[in-house]
């Protein structure tokens, strides 16, 4: 099967509803880039827990400021 594309709009979509929170954005957009290459069926949870995993770790650091 080939891989998905990612639309420009959604990208530009998901900038502007992050309201200036890039680790939320940066998240959201590379969630979005393994769902468009893996389409259909794949074993997301280890992928999704690490990707959750760091990007915590990445907002729990900039709170701290």
């Amino acid at each position: 099967m080939e891989k998905g594309r990612v639309s420009g709009q959604i990208l530009l979509s998901i900038r502007e509803n992050c309201q200036g929170d890039e680790i939320i954005a940066s998240f959201l957009t590379k969630l979005l880039y393994e769902e468009a290459n893996h389409p259909g069926q794949w074993k997301w949870r280890e992928t999704y827990d690490k990707y959750l995993h760091d990007f915590v770790n990445r907002w729990e650091g900039e709170d701290e400021n």
